[in-house]
């Protein structure tokens, strides 16, 4: 009794899970049709499991095909899910495939189990060996596709570390679940001669719920995963209303030690107007244009605060995690999405935005933007 709670707990948490993936499908781009479709059959799974006491009128076979069909859905979905997560590809008439393949292994399964059929150990061996494979392939190109894309991504900018981190992680937890469920299945459906336990082991079903139980309550307590880059972005534009926009670069609690003794000697007035000059810093870059100048240098950034050189040197050498050339770029990009959400490229390309915002060709602004964003401009586009 307390494994069907435990296994109805964990589907009703999935089907909240879902529900709320569908109502953020078009605000998040990290959520498209194979994660819902991915949720829903997870969630189902456990319900039909928590309920399965009451059900013990429907056949085996029934439970058997049922289960070896979510095992390959949720592998195709899977995939399907990483390949729009990394490249927001649209639908494709080849993805049917991917959701063709799990009911022909369930028709095999179906004719399988017919004792009259004549050729029932032939259709056992295909059955079994298609079940192997899809799981084996599917396992394959979804491994091949996240080390080449998401977990060799580099965290960019300090502001989007967390989401970035974060993404790696979920993908990494994803992938793992899914490939530790489809050979557990597959384990379990050789030892029980390939049959469906409806009562199963209590220790593997407690196992599985509370694995993922523990999956949907991470999608919930997630936000950066199931809430997308939306709500990151409100995050990052209540920062913007504050005294200072890129909060995480600067560092303002911690005391630096300084051996040069020309810094020695200002240490204590920059430090005394630290915040002033970080708010100084920080308004000139984002409510004007100053940036915008490909040719400026600390020099005429300083003069325009109206700041001794030596002080804003000070601050960006003991007092920022980032160079002051980075910030430069940093700034730009901010700019560059900023026109990108205000509709540039209705009337502009994307090379006239890079030197619209202070960049000297197209190159370092595309390279510069990937590594600041975590993403192309062309990626960044599609999701406004």
């Amino acid at each position: 009794m307390l494994i069907n709670l435990l296994t109805l707990m964990t589907g009703i948490v999935g089907l909240i899970t879902t529900a709320i993936a569908v109502f953020r499908h078009k605000a998040n781009p990290l959520i498209n049709k194979y994660l819902i479709i991915l949720l829903s059959v997870l969630s189902v799974r456990f319900l039909v499991r928590g309920f399965s006491v009451y059900l013990n009128e429907i056949p085996t076979e029934i439970f058997t095909g049922i289960s070896v069909f979510m095992v390959i859905l949720l592998g195709a979905c899977t995939h399907l899910y990483f390949r729009d997560l990394v490249y927001s590809k649209k639908w494709r008439v080849k993805d049917a495939i991917h959701l063709i393949v799990p009911f022909v292994v369930v028709l095999l399964h179906l004719l399988n189990v017919q004792q009259r059929y004549e050729h029932a150990p032939t259709i056992r061996m295909v059955y079994v060996a298609l079940l192997i494979v899809c799981v084996a392939t599917y396992n394959f190109l979804s491994y091949r596709l996240l080390r080449n894309t998401i977990w060799s991504k580099k965290r960019g900018a300090p502001f989007l570390a967390k989401q970035t981190k974060a993404i790696k992680n979920w993908t990494v937890y994803l992938y793992t679940a899914i490939v530790l469920l489809g050979w557990m299945i597959v384990l379990v459906f050789i030892t029980n001669g390939f049959n469906y336990n409806r009562n199963g082991n209590s220790y593997q079903i407690t196992i599985a719920a509370l694995f993922w139980l523990a999956f949907f309550i991470k999608l919930l307590a997630t936000p950066e995963l199931l809430y997308g880059y939306d709500f990151m972005k409100i995050k990052i534009e209540t920062l913007k209303k504050a005294d200072v926009v890129l909060n995480a670069i600067w560092i303002v609690d911690t005391r630096p030690e300084i051996t040069n003794q020309k810094d020695l000697k200002i240490s204590g007035i920059v430090t005394t107007n630290l915040n002033s000059y970080i708010h100084q810093i920080e308004s000139l870059s984002f409510h004007t244009n100053t940036f915008r100048n490909p040719a400026i240098t600390v020099e005429d950034f300083a003069q325009k605060l109206n700041l001794p050189k030596v002080h804003l040197l000070y601050v960006f050498k003991y007092h920022c995690t980032i160079t002051f050339v980075d910030y430069k770029k940093m700034v730009r990009i901010h700019d560059a999405t900023k026109l990108l959400e205000t509709g540039f490229l209705k009337s502009s390309t994307m090379e006239s935005l890079a030197m619209e915002v202070g960049f000297s060709s197209y190159k370092p602004f595309y390279t510069s933007f990937k590594s600041i964003t975590g993403g192309t401009p062309q990626e960044y586009s599609k999701t406004l």
